[in-house]
């Protein structure tokens, strides 16, 4: 048997199928609602009659493949941050790694000089 060449798609058409569907939006919507919840302000939710039409759409319109998980992996990012920033400020220093702070700055979360494990320590005279 002859071995047949299987031909790979170019590398660009991946790159072009990872952005059909941006994930900014919604993980902006997502940390406004987080930091509504933190707050104590009530959330709006989903009347019951359109969860059915949301659960059959979002697979067909919604996120796929990796913008999934990286829409996912921003989330819990935001998620862990406005938790910690309320709940327990002080370890937060020490609970958040230095890999999340570039993946939630888009967003507007900026650590703090003492929110960060890696900030240059004080000179001490």
């Amino acid at each position: 048997m002859a071995a047949r060449a299987t031909r790979c798609a170019p590398m660009s058409s991946f790159v072009a199928l990872s952005r059909a569907w941006d994930r900014r939006g919604p993980v902006k919507g997502f940390l406004t609602n987080v930091q509504r919840a933190a707050g104590g302000l009530p959330l709006r939710r989903m009347p019951d009659w359109l969860r059915p039409v949301v659960g059959w759409l979002m697979p067909r319109i919604g996120p796929k493949g990796l913008e999934f998980a990286r829409a996912r992996v921003e989330m819990k990012a935001v998620e862990t941050i406005v938790h910690l920033r309320r709940e327990m400020p002080a370890k937060i220093k020490n609970m958040v790694p230095p890999h999340v702070w570039p993946l939630v700055q888009p967003y507007g979360l900026v650590p703090a000089d003492d929110e960060r494990a890696d900030a240059p320590a004080e000179k001490r005279p």
